[in-house]
């Protein structure tokens, strides 16, 4: 690199003598206020438009500020969503996995098919009973009918029964009545007071 610059040196100083042939008279630099050719392929500060000159910082510092505010919402933003989601946590604490629901769902299903098939055998059950107590009842009636019957039947025996017995002991009076009259007249006829 030390040689390049040398050898611009060299050129440069060839030059101003070429122009001082054709122009008005210079003085001639000194050589530490040379120029030394700038490798930058950008425009130099001297070129640039008087707006981007004057309005350069300005615009840097709106740029700046412009993007401080948008860190600034942002990371506000970030931290109310970290507390809604932290609030959401802690409100969901008491809620069940979608396994441990899924596991206790399928246990209840299987309870409530379990409850239904019960159900069902006791309502089977409680139509036998029922069909049954019908037929005791009924039977219970029929037996009831039938007793009542019998008993109506010996009450109406008795009763004749009875009847008989009162008439002939009816007759049986009438008759030792008739014998004791018969006695007391014969009793009288020969004269024994007994």
């Amino acid at each position: 690199m030390s040689t390049n610059n040398a050898e611009q040196r060299q050129r440069s100083d060839v030059q101003p003598a070429a122009l001082s042939r054709e122009e008005p008279a210079r003085p001639a630099p000194l050589p530490a206020e040379k120029e030394e050719p700038k490798e930058s392929k950008g425009p130099s500060p001297d070129n640039l438009p008087l707006f981007w000159r004057m309005c350069s910082a300005a615009l840097v510092s709106i740029t700046a500020m412009v993007a401080v505010t948008l860190y600034l919402q942002l990371s506000n933003n970030l931290a109310t969503m970290r507390g809604e989601v932290r609030a959401l946590a802690e409100d969901h604490v008491g809620l069940v996995r979608k396994d441990d629901y899924g596991t206790r769902n399928i246990a209840v299903a299987a309870t409530i098919k379990e409850t239904q098939v019960r159900y069902e055998e006791s309502e089977k059950r409680a139509a036998r009973l029922e069909k049954e107590l019908r037929e005791a009842r009924e039977e219970a009636r029929g037996r009831n009918r039938e007793a009542e019957e019998r008993w109506q039947q010996r009450h109406e025996k008795l009763e004749k029964d009875h009847q008989l017995r009162q008439e002939r002991l009816e007759k049986e009076i009438q008759q030792m009545r008739e014998r004791l009259a018969v006695l007391e007249a014969a009793s009288r006829k020969t004269g024994n007071p007994d």
